[in-house]
């Protein structure tokens, strides 16, 4: 719940299981402004704390494990990091809207690289919001005002669709379909 810096924890069936973290707030678990969460193939959930500037990590029973990030536009240093998404070797893409790139992280926080900048051409971003991976290891990156991009997994421009018109945008955002553990507090 972004507007409420609150991150909820539900079961595979609907049921809760409680609330992730300490709540609104800038220390250690607590959230502002979260906006994307996810869970790693051991079953830790990771969470995009967007006005934080940071990711934060806790285990499959909401223990708090780490966090990495700070605010700034040096490489690895988060603006508004909005979306993630895990590829190939469990590999962590973070998408930040207000520095206009993706970057990639290793399973304990280490910046492995990073692509993207501001711009219309391609391999540019213009506000990318969305991040999705296929089992190929490509990403796709949806612009707010603009394309959606495929990118290898190193960062490899491909190809742009849903180009929208001119005075138009297009805004997609990928869901999640894949399952996590169920785990209990």
């Amino acid at each position: 719940d972004a507007l409420d810096n609150r991150v909820y924890r539900f079961s595979r069936d609907g049921r809760y299981l409680g609330e992730l973290g300490y709540g609104a707030g800038s220390d250690t678990a607590q959230f502002k402004q979260p906006r994307d969460a996810k869970v790693d193939k051991d079953g830790n959930i990771v969470i995009a704390d967007g006005d934080n500037y940071r990711i934060q990590i806790f285990d499959p029973h909401g223990k708090f494990l780490r966090m990495y990030g700070k605010k700034g536009t040096e490489p690895g240093d988060m603006l508004r990091v909005h979306a993630i998404e895990f590829g190939k070797d469990n590999k962590l893409y973070a998408v930040d809207v207000d520095n206009s790139r993706v970057m990639v992280f290793d399973p304990r926080g280490k910046l492995l690289h990073y692509w993207g900048k501001a711009g219309k051409g391609a391999g540019e971003f213009q506000d990318p919001h969305g991040l999705a991976a296929d089992a190929n290891g490509d990403i796709f990156v949806s612009n707010y005002w603009g394309s959606i991009q495929k990118f290898t997994g190193d960062g490899q421009y491909l190809f742009e669709f849903a180009v929208p018109e001119k005075d138009q945008f297009t805004h997609a955002r990928s869901e999640e379909r894949r399952v996590g553990k169920e785990c209990r507090s």
